[in-house]
């Protein structure tokens, strides 16, 4: 007797199996769910390990390294960037991690998209191609098949929302869109269908939580706002929420350990508190597993990063549980701020 099964995507549900004389049958009894790239997001919740990159120690860093999320805990640095760079915008692919645009010092943004595989040493990451325009201080998204970079420090602020695939060599990101308003220092989420932008600078200081498809055309909405105005802070995605963890406040300048999240799936008004870091601070490095996220590293307390304010601290967190303080798991290697993060 021969089985074959065949198909584009496999898929999870309830299902019956049913074995007679004239062969085999699998019949679906039940809810069946989006196939599992789709439903598992892997782009965005990590299954295996989170990398930081770039950033500020000081001096400036091009270094890639990674730890994983089950222990016990170890950072190893697995690469380079291919420039000293820092505020850039993450993406993750299912293969591969990418970083947008950024800064090189002491304070030039510019356009390039570097490209690392997840599966294999390397020793410095690959030029992908370029944003649109040059520009640091901007936000991330992962759809299946894309990256998406959006708003950031051109100068000045710019509203423009780029768009890469991840499976094909391109030389220039796509102007696919623009924000409700250009802003930097903005974080972004990403759900199986949507990308999310959270706070930011105007540069007066914005709660505004937007979203956008991941489909075309790309017209964005104003789908409700943070708890507190907000910049530099971390962005997580859950496959139910968004979260933002720590970040900055103007009025008075100070940093600040709150986390919040908001629902991807239905109308709201205000993100709700769920919980609060081991640290203030801002400028992090942000990870997703399936079930946690994750806080790296950071400055301390304002107006600027220093050596004495940075810190190497990396924050875990569940997602599906309030909680009162998010547990200290382990260290990079370095006291480091600016950093960007993402997962595999």
């Amino acid at each position: 007797m021969t089985i074959t099964i065949s198909g584009s995507s496999i898929n999870f549900g309830t299902y019956s199996l049913e074995i007679s004389d004239t062969g085999i049958s699998l019949t679906n009894t039940g809810t069946l769910y989006a196939n599992a790239f789709t439903d598992l997001h892997p782009n965005v919740m990590g299954q295996i390990e989170g990398y930081n990159a770039g950033g500020l120690v000081p001096p400036y860093t091009n270094t890639i390294d990674k730890f994983p999320f089950s222990s016990p805990f170890a950072i190893t640095d697995v690469g380079d960037l291919s420039s000293v760079r820092f505020t850039l915008a993450p993406q993750s692919s299912s293969s591969n991690g990418y970083f947008s645009g950024g800064t090189v010092p002491p304070v030039t943004p510019i356009n390039s998209i570097d490209s690392f595989p997840f599966s294999t040493p390397f020793a410095t990451a690959t030029d992908a191609g370029d944003l649109s325009q040059s520009r640091s201080e901007a936000s991330g998204q992962s759809s299946s098949t894309e990256g998406y970079t959006s708003g950031g420090f051109a100068p000045p602020f710019s509203n423009t929302i780029d768009k890469f695939p991840f499976s094909t060599p391109f030389t220039t990101a796509s102007d696919v869109g623009d924000l409700t308003q250009a802003k930097n220092r903005l974080s972004g989420h990403s759900s199986a269908t949507e990308g999310y932008n959270s706070g930011g600078n105007l540069p007066s200081q914005t709660n505004v939580i937007e979203k956008f498809p991941f489909s075309t055309p790309v017209s964005v909405s104003d789908i409700g706002d943070l708890a507190q105005s907000k910049y530099f802070h971390t962005s997580h995605s859950s496959k139910l929420y968004g979260f933002s963890a720590g970040g900055s406040i103007f009025t008075p300048s100070t940093r600040i350990n709150t986390i919040e999240r908001f629902p991807f799936s239905t109308p709201f008004t205000t993100a709700s508190g769920i919980g609060y870091l081991s640290q203030s601070r801002d400028r992090a490095g942000s990870q997703n597993s399936t079930t946690e996220g994750y806080t790296s590293g950071g400055t301390l307390t304002p107006p600027a990063p220093t050596p004495a304010n940075n810190i190497n601290t990396i924050d875990k967190f569940p997602f599906t549980t309030r909680f009162i303080t998010a547990t200290d798991v382990g260290d990079l290697a370095d006291n480091r701020t600016d950093v960007s993060g993402n997962q595999y």
